[in-house]
């Protein structure tokens, strides 16, 4: 029977381990899906300028999830 800290569902959580210890700096770097060969809708494009491109409807969402930056 499994207990009450494994019944609870994970699926939104990511876990980080590093064997070597405690890291202070984590990339996180986007993959394409190797189907399609494109990026997931998260992973927005960045301008000359280093800004991501996101749109107006995006910019004015108030519950506006996160994005990754693509570089």
């Amino acid at each position: 029977m499994a207990n009450k800290k494994e019944e609870i569902n994970i699926s939104n959580k990511i876990v980080l381990r590093n064997v070597r210890g405690k890291v202070n700096v984590i990339k996180i770097q986007p993959c394409p899906d190797p189907n399609t060969g494109s990026y997931p809708d998260c992973v927005k494009r960045i301008n000359s300028s280093g800004d991501m491109v996101l749109s107006e409807k995006e910019l004015a969402d108030p519950n506006r999830p996160y994005f990754i930056r693509e570089d």
